[in-house]
């Protein structure tokens, strides 16, 4: 009996001891506590600026947190590889903008709560050949050694070596030497992540390529071995959390600041605020003149007091579920179009030159599919297309044709007048494969006899509302008897089915210059809306040549 008992007071004593452990280190983690945050060369995540003080996403984050928990902060700059010594070796609290991996689990705590999505993509110098995983087969290719996106579980590395792909890696200590190097064409390409070509891409004659890979999100991690490590992971999840339930506003305004595209904040528009702001001053006029006539008229002032409070209450209500709405719909097209862009890249990993024939469905297809994806994007901020979008997409299109083509812009003259409207939501898509397959018909088949290309496409909005897509060129027109319907090509009956799907029509004739001309027409009630009031979007016609 008395051997269990001393056993009963050893557990009972470990168990005591353990528990004030726990207090102690929590309350160490209460407010006044100095946080030490390692950061790296991560821009927009997290970067050192010209006058050595530390910027980014997390950075922001971090204050934020600390100034909710009542923490004092301090930031050490260093290289990632230093960084992950550090984690090893407790000499920093947290690590910040870092994936979470089985590997480094063995010396990390994680947060259960993530700051953002980031995915994996391939950089290459402006108007280079990479457009698919195949074609960095032997290139130079930079990035961090131990990064992530080049070394990491489903990595850029693992991937080119399960496509038998040998490219040549050179490594560099930090992003902003990688992509200077890229920039100077030092490589050929680089493996980054989404939100750091946010930033470069801005600065350096560099670009994403289609090759995109591994989407994940990005964390804080707290060395394992300290005392203190899951402890602090725990607490930075609850500052996360509290960040996001109690002052989202303030959460994506750090991401907007860095132009990380995410979610928008939803803005009223300025002619509901002119109405309202209207109508509650209305109503306060209504107060003030009957609290001046007589006592007997103060319980209607009163009941005119609690319409005005319910007023504000269904205001605000109504700006609530209008703006989680708009986050709905911009969250859904920023998926549509990376659901796209992962398309373009299966495609590009599909095609490998062997067979001509399906090669040329392969690059029919991927075509298509970049048409839909320009108008998906010029959709993303609007409910359609205006002057400056219709004139960006038709130009992305003829640069896309030229890429192809590989001999330099096609000579286009190109007239657009969208007569101050817009191109509805519903006809976006339709119109930019419409546009697309017509100019490239007069790309491919609209030289003159003297071998140079001599094509127009013309993009209008009559008085009425109704609108005209005309294509015409200078090549040997269309055979005698030519039937769309029956011809082989996919391209013509496309634009009749599309132009019919709208209701419209499609005329096929010889231009006046002995070339082909279509002349495609869709009617006011699916073609074009009135431009919103205080839209950016340009209302004058659009004339340029050799675009």
């Amino acid at each position: 009996m008395s051997m269990l008992r001393r056993m009963f007071q050893r557990r009972l004593l470990a168990f005591a001891l353990a528990a004030a452990s726990v207090l102690h280190v929590s309350g160490q983690i209460g407010s006044g506590r100095t946080m030490l945050i390692g950061y790296y060369d991560a821009k927009p995540s997290c970067w050192r600026d010209d006058s050595s003080k530390p910027r980014g996403i997390f950075i922001d984050v971090a204050k934020a947190i600390a100034e909710r928990r009542g923490w004092e902060v301090s930031f050490v700059y260093d290289t990632w590889d230093g960084l992950i010594d550090r984690l090893k070796t407790n000499r920093v609290d947290f690590v910040p903008a870092i994936v979470r991996t089985p590997e480094r689990e063995a010396f990390a705590v994680f947060t259960e709560e993530s700051v953002m999505t980031d995915w994996g993509v391939v950089y290459a110098r402006r108007g280079g050949p990479i457009r698919s995983m195949m074609d960095l087969d032997g290139k130079r290719v930079g990035a961090l050694e131990n990064d992530y996106w080049f070394s990491g579980p489903g990595s850029l590395r693992g991937l080119a070596s399960a496509f038998g792909l040998k490219p040549v890696y050179r490594f560099f200590p930090d992003y902003t030497s990688l992509f200077h190097a890229l920039g100077r064409g030092e490589v050929d390409a680089a493996a980054g992540s989404n939100s750091l070509g946010i930033i470069w891409e801005a600065d350096l004659p560099i670009e994403a390529t289609p090759v995109i890979y591994n989407p994940i999100e990005l964390r804080f991690a707290s060395p394992r071995d300290s005392s203190q490590g899951l402890a602090l992971a725990r607490e930075m999840d609850k500052g996360i959390s509290e960040l996001r339930e109690l002052e989202p506003g303030r959460l994506r305004r750090i991401l907007a600041a860095y132009a990380v595209p995410l979610r928008r904040v939803f803005q009223t528009p300025l002619w509901a605020s002119i109405l309202l702001a209207g109508l509650a001053s209305v109503l306060v006029a209504i107060v003030v003149a009957l609290a001046r006539r007589s006592r007997a008229l103060r319980h209607s002032v009163e009941e005119t007091r609690s319409a005005l409070e319910r007023l504000d209450r269904a205001k605000g209500e109504l700006e609530r579920g209008l703006g989680e709405k708009e986050l709905l719909v911009h969250e859904l097209s920023h998926r549509v179009k990376n659901n796209l862009q992962l398309v373009l890249s299966l495609m590009g990993l599909l095609s490998d030159g062997r067979d001509e024939s399906s090669e040329r469905l392969l690059r029919e297809l991927r075509e298509k599919v970049f048409a839909i994806s320009q108008a998906e994007e010029e959709l993303f901020d609007s409910a359609g297309i205006g002057q400056a979008s219709v004139e960006s997409l038709v130009s992305s299109i003829v640069a896309r044709l030229a890429s192809g083509g590989g001999a330099g812009d096609p000579g286009f003259g190109i007239s657009i007048d969208l007569r101050g409207r817009s191109i509805a939501a519903a006809a976006a898509t339709p119109f930019s494969l419409i546009a697309y397959e017509l100019l490239a018909n007069a790309y491919r088949h609209g030289k003159g006899a003297d071998g140079s290309l001599r094509a127009s496409l013309r993009v209008e909005t009559r008085e009425d509302g109704s609108g005209e897509i005309e294509a015409g060129d200078a090549g040997p027109g269309f055979p005698r008897a030519f039937d769309p319907r029956s011809a082989p090509g996919l391209g013509l009956r496309l634009v009749l089915a599309l132009a019919s799907q709208l209701e419209g029509g499609a005329e096929l004739s010889r231009s006046p210059g002995g070339g082909a001309r279509v002349l495609v027409t869709i009617p006011a009630r699916n073609w074009s809306t009135r431009v919103p009031v205080g839209s950016r979007e340009r209302a004058g016609p659009f004339e340029a040549r050799a675009v």
